[in-house]
């Protein structure tokens, strides 16, 4: 079974993702998007202790947004094509990924709190 969480920005709790994934195994948190159709506005995926990714057999550019342990924004990479390796970003714990172009991180910046829950 799956537990869909969501995904705010703090301290105004606006809503970013209202659907997010976590994968918990080695080969859902190794596939991530790999062989899917792009994810719908308020759909992502939340990667735990990484700070690269690659996307390998993807079929859509992604969003990347990199966090560190606190949840705080270190970095956001927009348009990552398929095929990529992206270079490691330093401090960064997570990822959160999202079809590229996604309207609901335009608010996001470097040093921005997120908050996750069921």
């Amino acid at each position: 079974m799956s537990i869909s969480y969501t995904c705010k920005k703090l301290p105004d709790n606006q809503v970013i993702f209202s659907s997010l994934d976590k994968p918990r195994n080695f080969f859902k948190r190794n596939n991530g998007l790999m062989f899917k159709n792009k994810l719908a506005g308020h759909e992502a995926i939340m990667i735990t202790g990484c700070n690269f990714i690659h996307t390998f057999f993807m079929k859509f550019s992604i969003d990347v947004i990199y966090i560190n342990r606190k949840m705080e924004i270190k970095k956001i990479k927009k348009g990552v094509k398929p095929n990529r390796l992206t270079m490691p970003v330093f401090g960064a714990w997570s990822v959160i990924e999202c079809t590229a172009g996604n309207e609901n991180i335009k608010s996001l910046a470097k040093g921005d709190i997120l908050h996750v829950s069921p």
